[in-house]
């Protein structure tokens, strides 16, 4: 478990360091375990975005975004 940082799931109360972190738990299997839910397929992209963009305290949801695409520079 990751150490305790100031990001928390708000539906699973796991603690992350940073906004990526958090955005890849939200859209990871691993969340849907912890909530109990059986829901296939993983979230896509479009929802990931549609997550981040309402959460003011997770940064640049664009800079989330490029990353999880697998671009890991932030240009």
């Amino acid at each position: 478990m990751p150490e305790m940082g100031r990001f928390e799931c708000p539906l699973c109360g796991v603690h992350y360091q940073d906004s990526i972190s958090l955005a890849t738990h939200v859209a990871s299997m691993e969340h849907r375990r912890r909530l109990g839910q059986e829901l296939p397929p993983r979230p896509t992209l479009n929802d990931l975005k549609a997550f981040l963009a309402t959460r003011t305290d997770l940064g640049d949801a664009a800079a989330a975004t490029r990353y999880l695409q697998g671009n890991k520079t932030d240009t």
